[in-house]
């Protein structure tokens, strides 16, 4: 099976999920924060997302818990690994319609996470990452307003 880029990018569109944000590990002494940057597709069609995958060699993925038993199984491709995601964004990004804004976004806050050592953040880094990178998403994904200027002009011109 070949599948584009092309493709892919309609799917996400679609179904994908730009995450930026903070995450925490604990150990004996205290709580260490570090910054997590990833595009996630969930579907209950596991074969679409294994084929993504496969093809492109990005991401991981799971099963998540059903909220009832009724309820279809939910999949997701998770791309958590920062070479994988730039390669993600890089090969759909000439075809991303909607969740274009967050994908340079998050492109933006990989090369950040990259240039600065992950491990070793101060508060500092970490205040000046929650205000540059999450703070810019959450108004992005809570924007319908972008994403129907965006629609009315690819529908209308």
């Amino acid at each position: 099976m070949s599948m584009e880029w092309s493709y892919v990018a309609g799917f996400f569109d679609g179904e994908g999920c730009v995450n930026i944000g903070l995450s925490t590990r604990r150990n004996k002494t205290r709580r260490n924060w570090y910054p997590v940057a990833r595009c996630t597709i969930t579907n209950t069609n596991k074969l679409i997302l294994e084929a993504i995958q496969t093809e492109f060699a990005v991401g991981t993925i799971h099963m998540l818990c059903r909220q009832r038993p009724t309820q279809k199984p939910a999949y997701s491709l998770c791309i958590t690994k920062h070479s994988d995601v730039i390669k993600f964004i890089d090969g759909v990004y000439p075809y991303i319609i909607i969740k274009r804004k967050q994908l340079e976004l998050l492109k933006e806050a990989v090369i950040f996470i990259l240039n600065n050592d992950r491990k070793k953040w101060s508060k500092s880094k970490i205040i000046k990452y929650n205000r540059i990178f999450i703070t810019e998403n959450a108004k992005i994904n809570h924007s319908n307003h972008g994403r129907k200027r965006i629609l009315e002009r690819v529908f209308d011109g």
